[in-house]
């Protein structure tokens, strides 16, 4: 349980750098400099990809715990836990191709290719639907463990 607890919060605290990473770039991409905008957006990229493979390894940890947890409130927070992981990483996989298409398209935008950052775009939109649907899905998990703990 408790290199499962430590891999969970590894990803937290990846995700979080990345959401940081992300809002500068979507501030340089208003403004125009998508140079910038490219560079941070393959810092949060590679941040949520990191937070995946944290989440991965924290629902592998938890999911043996599980089976050594006696029946009963452990058992669910364990549970909890390794959907809360499972759904993180579903989440944090799109969210690295939707950062990996905005870089490209800022690329292209910063050389004046207009019609290829327009298509990656439109690839990155493609992608929301499926992370907002994940990423739901890990805040109803998120708020169990939160009622576990108070």
């Amino acid at each position: 349980m408790k290199f499962g607890m430590y891999y969970f919060f590894s990803a937290l605290r990846s995700w979080d750098s990345a959401d940081v990473y992300r809002t500068i770039a979507e501030n340089h991409y208003d403004a125009g400099y998508f140079s910038n905008a490219s560079k941070y957006y393959e810092l949060a990229r590679d941040n949520y990809g990191h937070a995946r493979q944290m989440f991965l390894l924290a629902k592998e940890y938890f999911s043996e715990a599980l089976k050594h947890a006696p029946e009963g409130e452990e058992k669910g927070m364990l549970e909890s836990f390794i959907h809360a992981a499972e759904y993180g990483a579903k989440a944090m996989d799109v969210i690295y191709y939707i950062m990996d298409n905005m870089s490209l398209a800022s690329y292209y935008y910063s050389v004046n290719d207009n019609k290829k950052g327009d298509y990656y775009v439109e690839r990155a939109n493609e992608l929301v639907k499926d992370y907002n649907e994940y990423f739901t899905k890990y805040n109803m998990y998120a708020n169990k463990l939160d009622r576990y703990f108070g």
